[in-house]
């Protein structure tokens, strides 16, 4: 997304998530690629996914840096206290 050709990286991130639907990574980035374009409420809709499927990976591997992942997609979605509070529990 660096080129801020955000429909290629839209199209491209659909692509892999269907070849990795618990990815938290891709839905972070295609939510990210849809804000971008001005789709608010699906980039909200991805961006939450992002954050199950984070809180699914810290549970299976602690140290696999769902952790970070996580706390951006929470301040993404204007969650900044649990941003916080993450960040915290896993920094200490």
């Amino acid at each position: 997304m660096a080129g801020g050709d955000f429909s290629l990286a839209r199209s491209l991130l659909t692509g892999m998530l269907r070849e990795a639907p618990r990815d938290p990574s891709i839905h972070y980035d295609l939510g990210i690629a849809t804000a971008s374009l001005g789709d608010m409420p699906e980039a909200e809709r991805l961006l939450n996914e992002a954050i199950v499927c984070a809180e699914q990976a810290m549970l299976t591997n602690p140290t696999s840096g769902a952790a970070t992942l996580l706390a951006k997609c929470l301040v993404a979605v204007g969650r900044q206290a649990g941003a916080a509070e993450m960040f915290t529990r896993h920094t200490a």
